[in-house]
């Protein structure tokens, strides 16, 4: 709901300016993993994020964003008939400490680049009638739980740009639907893998969304139940997913 939004750049400046590790060490105390994608074992995930403010104001500066006024904050006339579009805006979010501590850190380090960040926490049950289903915000601090091989049908399809869907960020790319179409049908993993690389790669360029962590789910076991090895937990619930190995006592049997 923000004209500003409408431009590549504008999002582009946001995800160079986004300092993901400080993020990740400073309000969450380092209890998350850094991403790059929205892929839950993508190899972008493995590289150094993008973070450059030099490249940020760069940006910005290239496609016109100035503060001409001096307040701080940048502008520029998109439409000759209207008046100066500023970057300012709103930024709803959970009413949860994890999530407003990442706001306002997002918010300090945006405003070093000329944008204003006026941070929105909503209560959790208001959340998603008030703001998700009629799409009503300008941005939206939010989690997603795709799973490790991910259906992006309902996430990324211009279909599901509205409600029940969940396309957040209202990203319409027909060359993306065809993606994911074929993904759906694909017959074995390598063609599965070579589309989600396909859609990914082309995301990614398009700057819909910025990717910021996956939280820990710190799970904590009695020292008495033994058998429980739990190594990839996409959601919490698959905790349990080897429960039929556990055990809590032992003893000696002749054979």
């Amino acid at each position: 709901q923000h004209k500003a939004l409408a431009d590549k750049n504008v999002r582009l400046a946001l995800r160079y300016a986004t300092d993901k590790r400080s993020i990740i060490r400073e309000t969450l105390g380092n209890n998350a993993t850094l991403v790059n994608s929205f892929l839950f074992n993508s190899e972008r995930n493995d590289h150094a994020p993008e973070f450059n403010t030099e490249m940020a104001l760069q940006v910005l500066e290239a496609s016109n964003w100035i503060d001409s006024d001096g307040d701080g904050i940048r502008e520029r006339k998109i439409n000759t008939d209207e008046g100066s579009t500023t970057l300012e805006f709103s930024m709803v979010v959970p009413d949860i400490e994890e999530f407003t501590a990442v706001a306002e850190a997002i918010k300090n380090q945006w405003a070093f680049i000329g944008i204003r960040v006026t941070v929105e926490p909503v209560q959790i049950g208001q959340i998603q009638n008030n703001y998700i289903q009629p799409r009503n915000y300008q941005i939206l601090l939010f989690g997603e739980v795709l799973g490790i091989i991910p259906d992006l049908y309902v996430f990324w399809h211009s279909t599901q740009k509205r409600d029940p869907g969940i396309n957040l960020a209202l990203y319409d790319n027909k060359d993306v639907d065809t993606l994911i179409e074929e993904a759906r049908k694909a017959k074995d993993s390598n063609q599965h893998r070579q589309l989600l690389n396909l859609i990914e790669e082309t995301i990614t360029n398009d700057v819909p969304a910025l990717f910021l962590y996956n939280p820990y789910y710190i799970y904590l076991v009695d020292k008495d139940v033994g058998g429980v090895k739990l190594n990839l937990i996409p959601s919490p619930a698959e905790r349990f997913s080897g429960i039929n190995q556990w055990f809590t006592k032992t003893k000696r049997i002749r054979k």
